[in-house]
This record gives C-alpha cells, structure tokens and sequence, in this order.
C-alpha cells in the first residue's frame, strides 16, 4: 500500500464471484495497486472478506477479515522490488501463513514476521481476522539486524511485547488520523521499535 494513503482508516469489502468486472476492478485497484497482492477465492469460487487498510507514516496497516480470500505474492507480482517486512497476526482464530512452500500455523494472538520479496501467501479456511504492519525492510533491519533470521517462525504469545503491540496497533488505526506528520512519523517509530524488542527477545530465548 503507498504511503501517501491517507491515515484515515478506509474499509473495503467484496463478496462474490472470484470472475468478472467487479472482481477485476476490486482486485486491481484494491489489492495490486494498495497492498501489491493478488487475491482469490480460498473456499470454492466465491470471495467473501473485508480489508481494512490505513497508513501510518512510513508504516502500512491492514485488517482482513472474513469467510474466503486468499492474498499471495505471486511470481508475477515480485519483479516490483517490494521487500518490506510484514508482521502478521492471527486476530480472529487461526491462520496459516505461506512463505517460498513452508506453512506457519500461527494460534490466536501468535504473531509472525513474513517478507514481500517472496512467494507468500495467507487467506481464511472459515470465518477468521489477521492484522498485517508492513514496514520497510532498513526501517526494521536498524534496529533488529537479526530479523532475517525470525522468518517463518511464530513468536513467542506470552510475551508482553505482545499485546502492547496488538494495542498499540489498534490505537494507531483509530487515532493516527488525529497525528501531524511528526506525530504520524513518532507513533511509527515506537510501533517498529516494539517489533524490533520482540523479535529480539525471540531470538534471545532461542
């Protein structure tokens, strides 16, 4: 998603067929053009998801919720030279995550780091939520050199770090809108510091 999004969080829903021009309009503007993800149907051929998304300086946010969708990043998509870091979690029940053929089962509240810049993929199997915060590869890599290394892998959910993240997500989705752009650029900074502290402490454990 660019970040000269407004901060205003703006909801997209589509429910149908995963043919024609609607879907083709949604898919297009929505999905390639915002996120940099193709989408389709993960239960039968019918799509039935909303996408939340909201930019938060340098950050992308995104909500995604619903009975079936699938979001990928395809061969086809990558030649685009996006390699922004994506911490996913599973909001809403559980959610398996795709990256270059290795599945992630990630629980309720687990949280894990996936990357733009390979084949990745994460949908609903039923009525589900996942939170996407997209951020930009040197962004993360400054403060956490070691984040390469915690691809793929659930994070730890007894953590603290954890929830004070998933709040501190929620916060930014409803209240950056208010922010100037410093306010905006701060608020971003702390959520990635946060992320950084995890994956850290992650790695620490190991």
């Amino acid at each position: 998603m660019p970040n000269d999004l407004q901060p205003r969080a703006m909801a997209v829903a589509y429910e149908g067929v995963a043919i024609g021009q609607s879907y083709e309009m949604w898919r297009e503007e929505i999905c390639r053009s915002f996120c940099q993800l193709d989408v389709e149907a993960s239960q039968g051929d019918r799509i039935d998801c909303q996408v939340t998304l909201a930019s938060l300086s340098h950050l992308s946010l995104a909500t995604a919720e619903g009975a079936s969708g699938r979001f990928s990043r395809t061969r086809q998509l990558l030649p685009d030279g996006c390699d922004d870091f994506v911490l996913v979690t599973a909001t809403g029940g559980p959610t398996n995550l795709m990256r270059n053929g290795r599945s992630t089962s990630l629980l309720q509240s687990q949280m894990c780091l996936t990357e733009m810049n390979a084949l990745a993929a994460i949908g609903f199997d039923g009525n589900q939520q996942f939170t996407t915060i997209r951020i930009p590869r040197r962004a993360l890599l400054s403060i956490c050199p070691g984040a390469e290394e915690r691809l793929s892998q659930p994070l730890d959910p007894n953590s603290t770090l954890v929830p004070m993240i998933a709040r501190y997500y929620e916060m930014a989705i409803e209240l950056a809108r208010d922010l100037d752009a410093v306010g905006q650029r701060t608020t971003a900074n702390h959520l990635v510091d946060l992320i950084g502290l995890l994956l850290g402490a992650n790695r620490e454990e190991k």
